[in-house]
């Protein structure tokens, strides 16, 4: 999966770089990607990142250079296991919403449980022509989630919903946006 995600910010990356139309946005949306998807590297490996840093505005600043608002709603994790599966979550949704959705916002709404958090990702794209068939980044994603004691639903109507259920096991997660 991150081989996937890798291979594709590659292939993209040399297609802006041939193209001498990119502009400076654009360029820097493409590192924004870069990035996040080494933050999601290291978190997976358990080592910190270089610099400390409030990953849902990370998630943020990417979506912002690709020209996509993300809003969020309700209280969600900040650190810990569950903010980073929530990034992981949000980098895909962002993904997606680029590449098949047309959209330009992205929303996440979360509540606190008592075990954990709930997220739901949805966005103001085009709805899915079919079935969502779940390859390398949904599959990866579901995979991460589960793995860690996490579910993954997903909706196609009345909207595209993607509901993560995030398990709590950090002190100190309680902080709201």
């Amino acid at each position: 999966a991150v081989h996937d995600e890798l291979g594709r910010l590659l292939a993209e990356t040399h297609a802006l770089l041939r193209n001498e139309d990119s502009t400076s946005a654009t360029l820097e949306g493409i590192w924004n990607r870069w990035r996040l998807s080494a933050e999601l590297i290291l978190s997976e490996k358990g080592r910190e990142a270089p610099e400390e840093t409030d990953l849902l505005q990370q998630l943020r600043d990417t979506a912002q250079s690709v020209g996509i608002k993300l809003q969020t709603l309700g209280e969600l994790p900040q650190q810990g296991e569950a903010a980073n599966l929530l990034l992981a979550a949000g980098a895909e949704a962002l993904t997606n919403l680029m590449r098949h959705a047309r959209g330009d916002e992205l929303f996440i709404e979360g509540k606190r449980l008592s075990h954990g958090w709930s997220c739901e990702l949805t966005n103001n794209g085009e709805l899915p022509k079919g079935p969502i068939v779940e390859g390398g980044g949904l599959a990866a994603l579901r995979k991460k989630k589960e793995s860690a004691g996490g579910v993954m639903q997903i909706e196609t109507w009345p909207q595209f919903k993607l509901l993560v259920l995030l398990p709590q096991r950090d002190e100190g997660e309680a902080d709201n946006v």
